[in-house]
């Protein structure tokens, strides 16, 4: 009984000190609302979840760390508090479908990617969900159409094997 005691006793003491093994530091704007609260771990490594704010109080981001390396689902958030992107990142990459939506919440393009370059687009949508076209793309080669809210062409970027050669604007 007494070393069943004991080896709780030791269970509780490591999973306390382990809780001390990480902390946050909270950023704040001048006006002192909370920029930024960003989770360390003791060698002071980014290590769950950094949350970034609107200087309104809306949350822009929410990153997660592991190890300091961004992993996991990232999203990022416009200013009225609706979804502008989601997707997985792995070892700080770009890594599968990433979704993109406007900001009345509807979509606006799904990107695969591959090792954090762009690979194929899925879909794109004007603000009333209208498929749109999103330039002759894929396997990493072509030109993608970057579209106004309106549905109005504005841009095209051109990628060999995922990298971005040059950004054209339209008028």
């Amino acid at each position: 009984m007494k070393n069943n005691i004991f080896l709780l006793f030791l269970f509780l003491i490591s999973n306390f000190i382990k809780a001390q093994d990480y902390y946050e530091e909270i950023l704040r704007y001048n006006n002192g609302r909370i920029k930024s609260i960003v989770m360390y771990n003791s060698q002071n490594i980014k290590e769950g979840e950094t949350t970034n704010y609107y200087s309104n109080g809306a949350i822009q981001s929410i990153i997660p760390y592991i190890n300091g390396d961004i992993n996991g689902i990232l999203e990022s958030y416009h200013p009225n508090t609706r979804l502008e992107s989601r997707g997985m990142m792995v070892n700080n990459l770009q890594e599968g479908v990433f979704e993109y939506f406007y900001k009345n919440g509807n979509p606006k393009a799904r990107i695969l990617f591959v090792n954090g370059k762009p690979n194929k687009i899925a879909n794109c949508y004007d603000k009333k969900k209208n498929n749109i076209y999103c330039g002759p793309f894929n396997m990493g080669n072509g030109e993608i159409y970057i579209y106004s809210e309106n549905g109005v062409l504005i841009k095209k970027d051109h990628f060999k094997n995922g990298e971005l050669i040059k950004s054209e604007i339209i008028n």
